[in-house]
């Protein structure tokens, strides 16, 4: 397993996390608060989401990047591999921006609580995309190769 590999399954593993501590936070703000104040905390929780996922996702790259002795660190496979799937990731970014504006943000509501949220779950399906096309990626490619 190289080091994309590797910084892919660590942001899967973060990401995970966050969903899980997310849910336990909601539900844990539904039993105390009810559901009338719910909508404040999302957006709070939208901005621990950015937070955490871009956090996460720099943290893995310069662990990704740094150099280690008499080891091969990139090669032009892996700048392919990686290539595509970050434009993968941006394209689910960008698609789950896009829709989710259109489905959330109502005409007369305020976008200021909607959009982190909006950015944070838009975050989170680009980041998760990204490290999955990374490690589906080396998985179909190491199909056909024998040892």
């Amino acid at each position: 397993m190289n080091r994309l590999q590797k910084m892919a399954r660590f942001n899967l593993i973060a990401l995970v996390l966050i969903l899980i501590l997310s849910a336990i936070f909601i539900l844990w703000v539904v039993a105390n608060d009810g559901t009338s104040h719910i909508m404040v905390n999302l957006a709070g929780l939208g901005d621990l989401w950015l937070l955490f996922i871009l956090f996460s996702m720099l943290s893995s790259e310069v662990w990704a990047k740094k150099k280690r002795p008499n080891e091969v660190s990139f090669d032009e496979r892996d700048l392919l591999i990686q290539t595509k799937a970050l434009q993968i990731g941006t394209l689910a970014f960008l698609g789950t921006l896009l829709y989710m504006r259109w489905l959330i943000i109502p005409p007369y509501g305020s976008v200021l609580i909607f959009l982190p949220v909006l950015l944070g779950t838009s975050a989170f399906i680009g980041a998760f995309t990204y490290s999955t096309a990374i490690l589906v990626q080396y998985g179909w490619r190491d199909k056909g190769e024998k040892s």
